[in-house]
């Protein structure tokens, strides 16, 4: 999407700024503002609004056969909203419906695994296609394989089973003592309090919000940032031709596949979930640092070992992320937190992949060598990856704290 844009849009080209768009839309604006969008419609009404979502790939379809690139940046705005639906569904509904028997970690896998295959294949087709085809046609398979993948929905929809759990069933799990609490008792003999809150302001004021809409920023920014850029990283770094990038890129993230089923399974049974997410940030942050070195001295061969291993602690900590927030809230304060927290998600899911492509554009503009031309961006995300353990490791703290406090109530 990137090379066919003009020179007067350089700075604004639609590879970034279409997810950009959408994201910051979806998220940043859709969600806080309503407040969660699923639990007022219908069952058919949430069908059509993530099928809405397909005006987005479409658009990019209609863009590349006619040059009328403004097309994708409308097409992004127009399928925000089944965008923000589709995420709701995913990272809220489900897990909803998973907590009610207690088997949140192993939905969260199976939805992480089947996600993952799916990006996995919608790699492979864009890369395929695109490169025999060209862009406009790749968008119109990924149309299609949407329209498939909608089919099984629909049915659901037509038989009154699309939806968020009853509110009074949720209201009544998470009062529930055997529910309030999950596995961080392995990690400690104390077990730490669900944050409370009144009111959204309330939410807002506690530390352990703006403690998890952190990690909500941060990690995607660099992680997605990433992801969405390696194909670009592949041609710039090496010089290799599109379609052996895109080989290069999609077998990558096979490791991302199999991490986004494993880990949350672990973090049910073995290690306890936060010590696991500040283990794998670190091990991320040291990755990301270690990529200039790599392309610099070694093989591409070695650069993809690199970013296999560093996607699948991304794909990983993706998929922890929901059990975070049910973590330290209540399953039926999820859908008002997770709406609270979409502008944080917007800017990390938005603007990565966007500050990635500007550092790469200035490195270039600057004469530096194009094997170097991505360095400050692997800097800056190992530095803000390294941050965000630091901050998992102090919601640990806070939410033991909070339970110390309870607990001197009590007595």
């Amino acid at each position: 999407m990137n090379k066919a844009t003009p020179e007067s849009l350089e700075w604004f080209p639609p590879g970034v700024w279409h997810f950009a768009v959408q994201q910051l839309l979806a998220q940043a604006v859709i969600m806080p503002l309503s407040g969660g969008i699923v639990k007022k419609l219908t069952p058919l009404q949430i069908w059509m609004a993530v099928t809405s979502g397909m005006l987005s790939p479409l658009s990019i379809a209609i863009a590349a056969s006619t040059n009328l690139l403004w097309l994708q940046y409308f097409g992004a705005a127009m399928g925000a909203f089944g965008y923000a639906a589709a995420l709701e569904c995913a990272k809220v509904v489900a897990l909803q419906w998973w907590s009610v028997d207690g088997s949140q970690a192993f939905g969260s896998a199976f939805q992480g695994g089947a996600s993952g295959v799916l990006m996995l294949v919608v790699s492979l087709l864009l890369g395929l296609v695109g490169n025999a085809w060209g862009l406009s046609r790749a968008a119109c398979a990924e149309v299609l394989l949407l329209i498939l993948m909608g089919l099984f929905p629909l049915w659901l929809a037509l038989q009154g089973e699309l939806g968020p759990p009853p509110p009074e069933l949720v209201a009544t799990i998470a009062n529930l003592p055997s529910r309030e609490v999950q596995a961080p008792s392995q990690e400690s003999k104390k077990t730490p309090t669900k944050v409370t809150f009144s009111s959204p302001c309330s939410l807002i004021r506690s530390a352990e919000f703006w403690q998890v809409a952190s990690f909500n920023c941060l990690v995607p920014f660099c992680g997605f940032g990433m992801k969405l850029l390696l194909t670009s990283v592949f041609q710039t770094t090496y010089g290799t031709t599109f379609l052996n990038s895109s080989f290069l890129a999609t077998g990558s993230i096979v490791l991302f596949v199999a991490a986004r089923i494993v880990m949350p399974l672990i973090s049910r049974r073995r290690v306890p979930l936060i010590s696991m997410m500040t283990a794998t940030l670190c091990i991320t942050g040291i990755l990301y640092a270690s990529y200039p070195s790599v392309i610099a001295h070694l093989s591409v061969w070695w650069l993809m070992l690199a970013k296999s291993i560093a996607g699948a602690c991304f794909g990983g900590l993706n998929s922890l992320g929901p059990l975070l927030m049910l973590e330290v809230f209540s399953a039926s304060d999820l859908p008002i937190v997770f709406a609270a927290t979409g502008p944080a998600r917007g800017l990390g899911w938005g603007f990565g992949p966007v500050v990635g492509y500007y550092i790469y554009l200035a490195s270039k503009n600057a004469g530096i060598e194009n094997q170097q031309s991505y360095n400050m961006f692997f800097y800056i995300c190992a530095a803000l990856t390294l941050f965000s353990a630091f901050n998992i490791v102090l919601l640990r703290r806070n939410l033991l704290r909070r339970e110390e406090k309870a607990a001197s109530d009590a007595c």
